[in-house]
């Protein structure tokens, strides 16, 4: 289950959020089975991010990075993801996309 720090942290907007990110390089966000369904996160730092059974279904995720994101058995129907970063990322046969 997601840390409520870190939602409401996300919540505040992506320039807040990544500008945490950068202060807080060794904390592993954990959004996992959080529902992020339309969500506008273009441009978000999502790297090594816990993402697990996540519902970013019609997310717009373009630009972020999900750099060694764990998107297992995440949802990612119909999301926008022209020009993410998933290099080093955990994808299995339960992520939809």
């Amino acid at each position: 289950m997601a840390d409520k720090k870190h939602l409401d942290r996300l919540k505040a907007g992506a320039g807040s959020w990544n500008h945490w990110r950068q202060a807080q390089p060794e904390v592993r966000p954990d959004l996992s089975d959080a529902d992020f369904s339309a969500a506008d996160l273009k441009g978000i730092d999502l790297s090594e991010a816990d993402l697990t059974g996540a519902m970013l279904i019609k997310a717009k995720l373009s630009g972020a990075d999900l750099r060694g994101a764990d998107l297992r058995g995440a949802d990612l129907s119909g999301a926008r993801l022209d020009g993410v970063n998933l290099s080093r990322s955990t994808i299995d046969l339960s992520t939809r996309y």
